[in-house]
C-alpha cells in the first residue's frame, strides 16, 4: 500500500478514513469525526427486500461505500443526480411490480371460462377487460413495458429466476392473447366462452337488449288485426329473408316403410322406423350423430320416426339421406323436403310430428308456416332462435340478431338478405308467420330462460303474438341448455308421448 490510500475496515462498516490514514494523508492535520454504523439502516432500495422480489436482481449491499466523486462538499450525502438515479429506480421497481401484478390478474381473467347467464360481476368485467386487451394487441406491448421496468429497478442486473419469471409471464400472455383470439369469433360450438364471445361480437354488451339499428329504407307497415296478416308475412320472408326453393320436388310413400323424395330427376330414399303407429315424428337435425337419439325415444315412447338430415353446404352426408343443397336458402330448401315428405305420409298416421332443435327448429318452424293447413299437425321446436321461433325485434341481451345471423350464416337465407334493412323497419315480425298455422298446428316451444343467444325474449314475444289470435303455444321452459327440452332424459315421457 503506497502512503497516499485510504483503506476502509469492512468490518467496522465505517464510513470515511480513518484517524491515522487521515493524518498520514498529504496537507491534512485535523482528523474528522469518524461516522460509524453499528446497526446500518436499510437500503432505500427497499424492492430488492420485499417478498415479492421476482429474482430479477441480487439483495442490495449495505457495505457500498459512495465515491467522493458522488457526495456533495465532501460530505458523504449522496449528490442531487444520486438521488434521481435512485428514485427512477424505485419507481421503476414498483411499477414492474404492479405490472406483473396486472398481466397475472388479465392472463387469469382471459384464460377462465365464462358462462351463462351474463350477469354483472367483477369476474365477468374482468374478463370482458381482458378480451378487449387481446383485441388490441395489449399483451405484448405490456409485457416490454414490464421487462423495461424490472431492469431499470435492478440496476441493469438480471438473474436466472428473473429470467424465469419473465418467461412464465410472457407463456402468461400469450396464452391469454392466443385463447380469446381463438374464441373471438364465437359459436356455440366454441370452447367454453363462446356464447360470451357471440354476445360480445355483436351485441357489444352483455347487459343491455341487443340491437340491429334502424338505418335503411323502411319496408312498410302493416295492420296485424288483418286476417291476411299470416300471408302477407310469409311473402315478406320469403322476398327479403328466407328466399324460396324453385326446383320442384315431390315425395311417394311406395311402401309402408319408405318414402322416395324426387328432386332434379333424383331420387332419395327415407326409411319410416317402427311404421304404422298412430304418431309419426319427423325428426329434423344437422348433426347426424345426435339425430338417432331423438329417433329412439320416439320408437320408444309408441311414435314411427324418420330421419331428416338438413343439408348445408360442407356437411358430410354421413349413411343418413341427404339432399343436395342448391343455394337457394338452406333454410328454405330444407323446409320444402320436409314438407314434401310430411305431404306424403300424413294420409297414413293420425299425426305427424315435426321436431327440430336449433337450426332444425328453423326449417320445422318455416315448413309448417308454408305448407297447406294440417299438414304437420304438432310442432316440437327446441332451442330454435332466431327465426324458429325467435323475434328479430324484441332481442334480450346477448340475443341473436339478425345482422349476426346474415354474418354467420348468410347460405341459410335469400341470397339478398344482406341488403335487407334492420328489422325494426319491417312491416311484420316471426311471430306474425304463424298465425294462421297455429289454428290447425299445436306449436310447442323448448326454451331456456339463461341460453341467451337463443333470445329467450323474442320467444316469448312470438307465443304471445300467437296467443292473441287464440292460438295455444305451450313453453317448455329450461335454465340454461341448449336443446334437450324434449327429448332429454326423462322428458320425452312427460312432454312428447300422444296425446301432444
Amino acid at each position: 500500500m503506497n502512503d497516499h490510500s485510504i483503506n476502509v475496515d469492512p468490518a467496522q462498516d465505517v464510513v470515511g478514513p480513518s484517524e491515522t490514514e487521515w493524518a498520514d494523508a498529504p496537507g491534512r492535520t485535523t482528523p474528522p469525526t469518524p461516522t460509524h454504523r453499528e446497526n446500518p439502516a436499510p437500503s432505500r432500495d427497499w424492492w430488492g427486500a420485499t417478498c415479492f422480489n421476482f429474482g430479477w436482481h441480487s439483495r442490495p449491499s449495505y457495505s457500498t461505500v459512495p465515491s467522493l466523486d458522488d457526495t456533495e462538499d465532501g460530505t458523504g450525502k449522496p449528490s442531487g443526480e444520486m438521488r434521481l438515479r435512485r428514485r427512477l429506480r424505485e419507481s421503476a421497481a414498483i411499477a414492474s411490480w404492479v405490472l406483473a401484478v396486472v398481466i397475472v390478474l388479465l392472463g387469469i381473467f382471459g384464460l377462465v371460462p365464462a358462462y351463462q347467464p351474463f350477469q354483472p360481476s367483477p369476474m365477468l368485467l374482468g374478463t370482458l377487460v381482458a378480451w378487449w386487451a387481446a383485441e388490441w394487441f395489449v399483451a405484448i406491448p405490456l409485457w416490454l413495458v414490464w421487462a423495461a421496468c424490472a431492469v431499470t429497478g435492478s440496476r441493469g442486473r438480471v438473474t436466472p429466476r428473473g429470467a424465469l419469471y419473465g418467461a412464465v409471464l410472457l407463456a402468461i400472455s400469450l396464452g391469454w392473447v392466443s385463447y380469446v383470439m381463438k374464441n373471438r369469433g364465437g359459436g356455440l360450438d366454441a370452447a367454453d366462452s363462446g356464447e360470451l364471445a357471440l354476445c360480445v361480437k355483436w351485441c357489444e354488451s352483455p347487459f343491455k337488449p341487443c340491437e340491429d339499428g334502424v338505418i335503411g329504407p323502411n319496408l312498410g307497415s302493416a295492420n296485424v288485426t288483418n286476417p291476411d296478416t299470416a300471408a302477407n308475412a310469409i311473402s315478406f320472408f320469403r322476398e327479403y329473408v328466407h328466399g324460396d326453393m324453385p326446383i320442384p320436388m315431390t315425395a311417394t310413400l311406395t311402401r309402408p316403410d319408405l318414402v322416395e323424395l324426387t328432386v332434379n330427376n333424383k331420387t332419395y330414399p327415407y326409411i319410416i322406423q317402427s311404421p304404422g303407429r298412430d304418431t309419426l315424428l319427423l325428426a329434423v337435425d344437422k348433426n347426424p350423430i345426435t339425430q338417432p337419439g331423438v329417433v329412439d325415444v320416439a320408437i320408444r315412447n309408441g311414435w314411427s320416426a324418420i330421419k331428416v338430415l338438413v343439408a348445408d353446404t360442407g356437411l358430410p352426408g354421413g349413411s343418413d339421406v341427404q339432399v343436395p343443397y342448391f343455394g337457394y336458402g338452406m333454410l328454405a330448401e330444407n323446409a320444402a323436403v320436409l314438407t314434401a315428405i310430411a305431404k306424403a305420409v300424413r294420409q297414413n298416421y293420425t299425426r305427424v310430428a315435426a321436431y327440430g332443435c336449433s337450426v332444425g327448429g328453423k326449417v320445422v318452424y318455416w315448413s309448417v308456416a308454408t305448407s297447406l293447413p294440417n299438414t304437420i299437425t304438432d310442432a316440437l321446436i327446441d332451442s330454435g332462435g332466431a327465426l324458429g321461433p325467435s323475434s328479430f325485434k324484441a332481442v334480450g341481451p346477448c340475443g341473436e340478431t339478425f345482422a349476426a345471423m346474415v354474418g354467420r350464416h348468410g347460405n341459410w337465407l335469400a341470397r339478398n338478405a344482406s341488403s335487407t334493412p334492420p328489422p325494426q323497419l319491417w312491416p311484420y315480425d316471426v311471430g306474425d308467420l304463424i298465425l294462421d298455422a297455429c289454428k290447425t298446428t299445436r306449436f310447442r316451444f323448448g326454451v331456456s330462460r339463461h341460453d341467451q343467444w337463443n333470445n329467450w325474449v323474442g320467444t316469448i314475444a312470438t307465443a304471445e303474438r300467437a296467443r292473441s289470435v287464440g292460438c295455444q303455444i305451450d313453453i317448455v321452459e329450461g335454465y340454461r341448455s341448449h336443446c334437450g327440452h324434449f327429448f332429454g332424459p326423462g322428458s320425452c315421457t312427460q312432454r312428447c308421448v300422444p296425446p301432444i
